[in-house]
Protein backbone atom coordinates (compact mmCIF):
# COMPACT_ATOMS: atom_id res chain seq x y z
CA UNK A 1 0.00 0.00 0.00
CA UNK A 2 1.29 3.45 -1.12
CA UNK A 3 2.04 5.91 2.14
CA UNK A 4 -0.67 8.24 3.07
CA UNK A 5 0.61 11.29 4.35
CA UNK A 6 -3.04 11.44 6.65
CA UNK A 7 -1.31 8.67 8.56
CA UNK A 8 1.30 11.37 9.86
CA UNK A 9 -1.01 14.18 10.85
CA UNK A 10 -2.56 14.86 13.92
CA UNK A 11 -3.64 17.92 15.46
CA UNK A 12 -3.76 16.01 18.81
CA UNK A 13 -7.78 17.13 18.78
CA UNK A 14 -9.13 13.38 19.79
CA UNK A 15 -5.60 11.48 21.10
CA UNK A 16 -2.48 10.77 19.66
CA UNK A 17 -3.10 9.44 16.35
CA UNK A 18 -0.60 7.35 15.28
CA UNK A 19 2.37 8.75 17.55
CA UNK A 20 3.54 7.24 20.95
CA UNK A 21 5.84 8.18 23.95
CA UNK A 22 8.56 7.06 25.82
CA UNK A 23 7.85 4.07 28.25
CA UNK A 24 10.31 5.37 30.74
CA UNK A 25 10.63 8.89 32.28
CA UNK A 26 8.37 11.48 32.10
CA UNK A 27 6.50 12.13 28.58
CA UNK A 28 3.69 14.70 27.04
CA UNK A 29 0.22 15.29 28.12
CA UNK A 30 -2.32 15.82 26.31
CA UNK A 31 -4.12 18.71 27.72
CA UNK A 32 -7.50 21.43 26.36
CA UNK A 33 -6.15 24.52 27.38
CA UNK A 34 -8.49 26.43 30.16
CA UNK A 35 -9.67 30.14 28.84
CA UNK A 36 -7.10 32.35 30.05
CA UNK A 37 -4.76 29.93 31.43
CA UNK A 38 -2.26 30.69 28.75
CA UNK A 39 -2.18 33.90 26.42
CA UNK A 40 -1.82 31.96 23.64
CA UNK A 41 -4.33 28.89 23.93
CA UNK A 42 -3.57 26.29 21.37
CA UNK A 43 -2.29 27.60 17.77
CA UNK A 44 -5.72 27.14 16.16
CA UNK A 45 -8.73 28.00 17.76
CA UNK A 46 -7.38 28.74 21.28
CA UNK A 47 -9.60 26.41 23.27
CA UNK A 48 -8.34 23.52 21.73
CA UNK A 49 -5.94 19.96 22.85
CA UNK A 50 -2.12 20.28 22.19
CA UNK A 51 0.52 18.37 24.26
CA UNK A 52 1.99 19.72 27.08
CA UNK A 53 5.37 18.92 28.64
CA UNK A 54 6.33 18.99 32.58
CA UNK A 55 9.65 18.97 33.38
CA UNK A 56 9.26 19.54 37.12
CA UNK A 57 8.55 15.99 38.23
CA UNK A 58 11.45 14.22 36.64
CA UNK A 59 14.21 12.79 37.85
CA UNK A 60 16.22 13.67 34.56
CA UNK A 61 16.27 17.97 34.99
CA UNK A 62 15.40 19.17 31.69
CA UNK A 63 14.78 15.87 30.00
CA UNK A 64 10.99 15.90 28.94
CA UNK A 65 10.93 12.22 27.33
CA UNK A 66 10.32 11.30 23.14
CA UNK A 67 7.30 11.77 21.38
CA UNK A 68 7.59 9.54 18.40
CA UNK A 69 5.85 9.48 14.89
CA UNK A 70 4.87 6.71 12.88
CA UNK A 71 7.14 4.86 10.28
CA UNK A 72 7.77 6.66 6.87
CA UNK A 73 9.14 4.62 4.43
CA UNK A 74 12.34 5.81 2.87
CA UNK A 75 12.90 7.27 0.24
CA UNK A 76 10.41 9.94 -0.30
CA UNK A 77 10.61 13.50 0.85
CA UNK A 78 8.97 14.56 3.83
CA UNK A 79 7.73 17.98 4.87
CA UNK A 80 7.21 17.89 8.71
CA UNK A 81 5.27 21.16 9.94
CA UNK A 82 4.33 22.07 13.44
CA UNK A 83 3.91 24.39 15.89
CA UNK A 84 5.50 25.08 19.52
CA UNK A 85 4.92 27.18 22.52
CA UNK A 86 7.95 27.92 24.94
CA UNK A 87 6.73 28.21 28.64
CA UNK A 88 9.07 28.88 31.42
CA UNK A 89 11.96 26.68 30.44
CA UNK A 90 16.02 27.81 31.58
CA UNK A 91 18.39 28.46 28.58
CA UNK A 92 19.86 25.25 28.09
CA UNK A 93 20.98 23.42 24.66
CA UNK A 94 18.26 21.59 22.27
CA UNK A 95 15.42 22.98 24.73
CA UNK A 96 13.40 21.36 21.70
CA UNK A 97 14.71 18.98 18.93
CA UNK A 98 13.84 17.00 16.13
CA UNK A 99 15.53 13.51 15.73
CA UNK A 100 14.67 11.07 13.13
CA UNK A 101 15.79 7.48 13.97
CA UNK A 102 16.46 4.80 11.06
CA UNK A 103 13.41 2.02 11.73
CA UNK A 104 16.48 0.05 14.11
CA UNK A 105 16.57 3.15 16.23
CA UNK A 106 20.25 2.07 16.30
CA UNK A 107 20.94 5.66 14.34
CA UNK A 108 19.87 9.36 15.08
CA UNK A 109 20.47 12.35 13.66
CA UNK A 110 19.38 15.97 14.52
CA UNK A 111 17.66 18.11 12.09
CA UNK A 112 16.32 20.73 14.14
CA UNK A 113 16.32 22.36 17.46
CA UNK A 114 15.33 25.50 19.31
CA UNK A 115 17.48 27.12 22.15
CA UNK A 116 14.61 29.95 22.32
CA UNK A 117 11.79 31.25 20.98
CA UNK A 118 9.19 34.50 22.40
CA UNK A 119 7.82 33.46 25.99
CA UNK A 120 4.57 31.44 25.28
CA UNK A 121 3.74 32.39 21.17
CA UNK A 122 3.41 30.04 18.75
CA UNK A 123 5.39 29.37 16.22
CA UNK A 124 5.51 27.45 13.66
CA UNK A 125 8.80 25.11 12.69
CA UNK A 126 8.73 23.79 8.87
CA UNK A 127 11.58 20.56 8.42
CA UNK A 128 12.04 19.13 4.84
CA UNK A 129 13.55 15.49 4.69
CA UNK A 130 14.52 12.79 2.84
CA UNK A 131 15.97 9.32 4.46
CA UNK A 132 16.84 6.47 2.01
CA UNK A 133 15.79 4.01 5.00
CA UNK A 134 12.56 3.62 6.58
CA UNK A 135 12.08 6.08 9.46
CA UNK A 136 10.58 8.04 12.14
CA UNK A 137 10.78 11.55 13.52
Amino acid sequence: LPFSAVEASCNFEEDLCNFYQDKEGPGWTRVKVKPNMYRAGDHTSGIGYYLLANTKFTSQPGYIGRLYGPSLPGNLQYCLRFYYAIYGFLKMSDTLAVYIFEENHVVQEKIWSVLESPRGVWMQAEITFKKPMPSKV
